[in-house]
């Protein structure tokens, strides 16, 4: 999906009307050009860009080949270190080692690391790497594959410089990639399990928002079909806090009792007891999704919808073609968590057609007892839509 600023963020319909019209208004501003032309001004040189070969829109298709770098210019190779990671991250977005936890361990799928004491001054850890002709490039090859339909990210750690200009990177540069899953028969999944689920939608481009989502899953464990009633959450209006709440705030209970206004993101998925399902027009929504799971191992399974459109009464929104893919994970407990992407290649503001956006998704399971009850639920096999994900 391509990264225009505003598409998926219309979701966001716990948002002030304001807010949505202010993203469209900056998505379609004018750009501002400042051109710099006195004889006097030194021009800039950039440092080295990073860039994945044969990503599109950040999404890969290949476990199996090897993970190509290319760089903008020629590099010094011994400045440059990196990781491949599960994208993971707090509520500010950062990352295990972000978060200013001495002890804290980021734990890498793959890692190219200067270290003298090696014989080639690189350790190299998950795989193995090359790097390109004139030092343009690097491949990499994992020794197992990177796991399907979670969010990636390529860390590339301060200092990286040019060959030529010496022009060096000064900050972590992170650059976010997922493999696309697509089942290719009916497969049995022993990890998706029918029930209850609660999602956040955290969408990057093209506006950072939130957006949080009641589901209710079906899961044929025989062929891998997943049929789910996804309905919009919004904060609950009427919970009780130690302190009186302001007519513009509500009591939020998760991580800890505190007023807030009813548009603050959830900071994780185990947030979810403040929330009750919207489905009331103009403002709630329901979309059903199809799609299909195939497990990876016995505790992983793979996901892919089929695309399908949301259309909102108020605003006037149509998202079209949105299209989760993910990792669902079994843990001791039970529980089955996810981690994946979410994609929209199309919205329609009144008359206006905008272009697309994504984002990240974590899933999680709830228990029955803990789920509100008046969730939509999926539709029966007769009424779904077929999962066409297995066919596109």
């Amino acid at each position: 999906m391509s990264p225009s600023r505003a598409p998926l963020a219309l979701l966001a319909l716990g948002f002030p009307r304001v807010r949505l019209v202010a993203a469209l208004l900056a998505l379609t501003a004018p750009a501002l050009v400042v051109a710099t032309g006195s004889a006097g001004c030194e021009s800039f040189v950039a440092p080295p860009e990073v860039t994945i070969r044969g990503a599109k829109d950040g999404v890969l298709t290949d476990t199996k080949a090897p993970l190509v770098l290319e760089f903008s210019k020629s590099i010094r190779k011994e400045t440059l270190n990196l990781k491949v990671v599960a994208l993971e991250t707090d509520l500010e977005g950062n990352l295990a080692d972000e978060q200013g936890k001495p002890d804290a361990e980021l734990k890498a799928l793959f890692s190219y690391t200067q270290n003298p004491s090696e014989a080639s001054g690189v350790e190299v850890l998950g795989g193995t790497a090359e790097i390109l002709g004139d030092d343009a490039g690097l491949v990499i090859r994992p020794t197992a594959p990177l796991p399907v339909g979670q969010k990636l990210a390529l860390l590339i750690e301060p200092g990286l410089t040019s060959r030529d200009e010496s022009r060096a990177t000064t900050t972590r540069r992170r650059i976010l990639f997922s493999y696309d899953f697509r089942c290719s028969a009916a497969r049995p999944t022993k990890v998706m399990q029918s029930g209850t689920y609660f999602a956040l939608l955290d969408i990057q481009e093209p506006v950072p928002v939130q957006i949080q989502l009641w589901g209710d899953f079906i899961v044929d464990p025989a062929t891998g079909i997943v049929r789910a009633q996804f309905t919009n959450a919004d904060r609950k209006p009427a919970q009780k806090c130690p302190q009186a709440c302001s007519a513009e705030t509500v009591c939020r209970l998760l991580p800890a009792p505190d007023c807030v206004p009813p548009s603050l993101k959830a900071g994780t998925v185990d947030e979810y007891p403040d929330f009750i399902p919207n489905f009331t027009r103009p403002t709630g929504y329901t979309i059903t999704v199809t799609g299909c799971a195939e497990d990876q191992d016995e505790n992983t399974a793979a996901f892919v919808s089929a695309p399908a459109n949301l259309v909102v009464e108020k605003p006037e929104v149509q998202v079209n073609g949105l299209i989760l893919t993910a990792a669902f994970k079994k843990e001791p407990n039970g529980t089955v968590r996810s981690t994946g992407t979410v994609t929209g290649s199309e919205i329609v503001f009144g008359s206006a057609r905008l272009s697309s956006g994504r984002g990240t998704a974590t899933i999680r399971t709830v228990p029955a007892a803990e789920a509100p009850k008046d969730i939509p639920p999926a539709p029966p096999a007769a009424a779904a839509p077929t999962a066409a994900a297995r066919d596109n």
